[in-house]
């Protein structure tokens, strides 16, 4: 009950807003043309222009016919452009053999030599009229008379022939008129009253002055001025440009030096009723006014009370929750603004257009009622739009989401991503324009199938290649699927074949290098499982070695005398030592590892690092058997590092050369700038057999086998790596068989 009652206030206000915004729009276009008085209107401006031309037309070139018809001319312009007009001499000869070859010939055929006869005479007087115009001045001049007298004869007939449009106008228009030029009076009244005597018996609706000026047609004080190639006032209407041209200039060849009249003089609107198209126009133009105030007011009202009644009554509340609002809020939110403006134009259109031409009648017939309807309808449509839009982009956050579900969206990012790769996009889009142009052309063959001369070679050398090549490119996507299906199910298919540089063949080629990189992760994996379980067990057993002494001499301190037990605690103390060096490594590795560390830069010279690091190992390697070879550029070597962590670096690698190098070898340690990088390159003899995995030596904990009873921790490789990854360099090692070789670069700094 409370909807239908919802819907009726619905309709109610929107024939108040319809009707109302009617009759002001209707109101308001009038307004330009009925808020002035009729005698100073365009109207009235016009019927004065028509009767200032058939004024002309019928009493200055009519009454000079014979002085005018005596006066014509001929110019030299004109009698070239008659003879000229269809070309050359030459070719105008030419033209008429050419004319008359074909009837000669078939009359002799039929053996009618009368007929052939017939048309070579024919033809051989128009080549001698021809030749005579070009010839002789006087004969084309001739013609050219003949001609304008022929058409001056036809303009005077039309003249005659349209009179009585003109007398109409004199029935209601007085004039006393007078000629400067030529002193000639014109005048038009309608008794033997004079202007005074007529004006006094009210018999003028309207009175004004005509004054000339230079030689322009009568003016009157509102400026009223009469071109006759504009207006075709024989019938009364604008005619064809072509006509304009025509009627242009034969009426200027027929005035000649005619000058126009400079008219001085009065000029008053008949104010009888009987015949008068003035009286009746004023009238009704005084109606339009009436019609224009009673329109707006009432319009103006309606809009009042529809105002009102959106404010209090709440009219849209009948569009919530109904069939209308759920199927319009699931279209995209582009094609609800296209369709509200699509809607909102329609019904402005119609609505100006009902106004502009006067529909709102005195009396309304059923057709007011149906576009009345129809005005109803289309501002229901277009207001439900506006109020379920206007809830949308009230929120803007929903407003926002919608946009990027929309169809506009999703067309721009379909094209965004279709040229993502330029060259594809173009190949694809040419591709499709060919395929549309040939259904094109289809479609013009079978409307002129001798099209199909230029269509088939072209679908043969366009068309076919075009469709293989998409025949191909649809085969090559379903093999990247075949395989990438391979490759979901777990086996391991050949490479794709990579062809041409397409997006396909990158999409292939890219396919191959990931396969290779899964190969690759699982072998990784792999290993890292291996290196895992191998970390643990190294861990265990490098923590647990002390760990146990420790435990060991701890028991045996129970029950030792006074000089074994300061024996053992003196093994307990370098154990205890040892484990808390294991610790401190293992916690400075893993923090390295993760990049859980701040690094302290500052520009260093990496020489004076490696003395430094070398001078605390001196005594070592004096006492060591080892013979140490330094190669060292004389000019200082500088980077951007945290000098401890380089020098821990150094410290761990000499530390190395001190634990498993071959008692009596060499070790070459040499520094060097390469390509804007420090290159440090430390090479000893292994006194360990290394084995195959070299990689595996810079994990955590990783040792040669037979160097596992040593007292180093396995860390300091690992730890040396992770500080040169921090640092942006390169650590690597090489061996090659018991040769050990480290490469450091570090990158340097001005």
């Amino acid at each position: 009950m409370k909807r239908g009652r919802d819907i009726q206030i619905l309709l109610l206000w929107l024939m108040l807003i319809t009707i109302g915004f009617a009759l002001v729009a209707s109101a308001l276009l009038k307004a330009p043309y009925y808020t002035k008085d009729y005698f100073d209107s365009n109207e009235f401006a016009e019927e004065m222009d028509d009767f200032w031309g058939y004024f002309y037309l019928y009493e200055i070139i009519e009454t000079n016919k014979a002085e005018l018809l005596a006066n014509l001319e001929v110019t030299e312009d004109e009698i070239n452009e008659h003879r000229y007009r269809y070309g050359t001499l030459a070719e105008q000869v030419a033209n008429i053999h050419a004319q008359y070859e074909e009837q000669i010939q078939l009359a002799r055929l039929e053996e009618n030599e009368d007929l052939a006869q017939f048309y070579e005479n024919e033809r051989d007087e128009k080549i001698k009229d021809i030749t005579l115009n070009f010839e002789s001045d006087e004969h084309v001049k001739k013609k050219i008379l003949k001609e304008k007298e022929a058409r001056f004869d036809e303009l005077f007939q039309r003249l005659e022939r349209d009179r009585t449009l003109y007398d109409n106008y004199k029935q209601s228009i007085y004039y006393v008129l007078k000629d400067r030029n030529t002193e000639k009076t014109f005048w038009n009244l309608s008794s033997d009253q004079t202007w005074e005597e007529m004006k006094e018996d009210e018999r003028f609706l309207y009175e004004t002055s005509v004054k000339g000026t230079g030689d322009d047609h009568p003016v009157t004080p509102e400026t009223y001025r009469f071109e006759h190639h504009f207006y075709d006032f024989l019938h009364g209407d604008y005619v064809m440009d072509d006509e304009y041209v025509d009627m242009d200039y034969y009426l200027e060849a027929l005035t000649g030096d005619l000058s126009y009249p400079i008219l001085e003089g009065k000029l008053a609107i008949a104010s009888e009723r009987e015949g008068n198209r003035f009286v009746s126009n004023y009238e009704y133009y005084q109606l339009q006014q009436q019609r224009m105030i009673y329109e707006g007011g009432i319009g103006f009202v309606l809009l009042l009370a529809g105002l009102w009644f959106s404010l209090k009554k709440a009219p849209f509340r009948a569009l919530g929750g109904g069939i209308f609002e759920r199927a319009y809020q699931k279209l995209p939110i582009d094609l609800r603004y296209s369709a509200f403006l699509i809607t909102l134009f329609i019904d402005l259109a119609f609505l100006f257009t009902f106004a502009q031409e006067g529909q709102f009648a005195y009396t309304y017939t059923i057709e007011h009622v149906i576009v009345i309807g129809c005005l109803i309808f289309l501002a229901f449509v277009t207001f439900s739009q506006l109020v379920l839009l206007l809830d949308v982009v009230k929120d803007p956050d929903v407003h926002s989401a919608q946009w990027r579900n929309s169809l506009l969206f999703l067309i721009i990012s379909t094209i965004r991503e279709a040229f993502l790769d330029l060259s594809t996009g173009f190949q694809w889009a040419l591709m499709m324009m060919i395929v549309g142009l040939f259904g094109v052309g289809a479609a013009a063959v079978l409307y002129h199938p001798p099209l199909l001369l230029i269509y088939f070679p072209l679908t043969l050398l366009v068309l076919g290649p075009t469709l293989v090549y998409l025949f191909r490119q649809a085969g090559y996507i379903n093999q990247i699927v075949a395989n990438t299906w391979d490759i979901k199910s777990g086996h391991t298919p050949q490479d794709l074949p990579v062809r041409g540089r397409s997006a396909l063949a990158l999409l292939a080629q890219n396919i191959n290098t990931m396969k290779k990189g899964m190969k690759q992760s699982e072998r990784e994996q792999a290993k890292s499982e291996r290196l895992k379980t191998e970390l643990i067990t190294n861990v265990s057993h490098d923590l647990r070695t002390p760990l146990t002494s420790i435990i060991t001499y701890t028991e045996l301190l129970k029950d030792a005398d006074e000089q074994e037990r300061a024996d053992y605690i003196e093994i307990i103390d370098r154990k205890a030592r040892r484990l808390k060096i294991l610790i401190d490594d293992l916690f400075e590795a893993s923090k390295m590892s993760s990049g859980n560390i701040e690094l302290t830069l500052e520009t260093v010279d990496v020489l004076q690092l490696l003395q430094q690091a070398l001078a605390e190992y001196g005594e070592a390697l004096e006492q060591s058997s080892l013979q140490l070879r330094i190669s060292v550029p004389e000019e200082p070597l500088y980077i951007k590092a945290d000098g401890q962590k380089i020098w821990r670096v150094f410290d761990n690698l000499i530390q190395n050369i001190l634990k498993y190098s071959l008692e009596h070898t060499r070790v070459y340690l040499s520094v060097k700038e390469k390509k804007e990088t420090v290159e440090i390159i430390i090479k000893n003899v292994a006194k360990y057999e290394l084995g195959d995995n070299v990689d595996e030596l810079l994990e955590r904990f990783k040792r040669g086998d037979q160097s596992r009873n040593t007292e180093g921790s396995g860390l300091g490789l690992a730890i040396a790596k992770s500080i040169v990854d921090l640092h942006e360099g390169y650590l690597d090692i090489d061996v090659d068989g018991d040769l050990f070789k480290v490469i450091i670069q570090l990158p340097m700094t001005n």
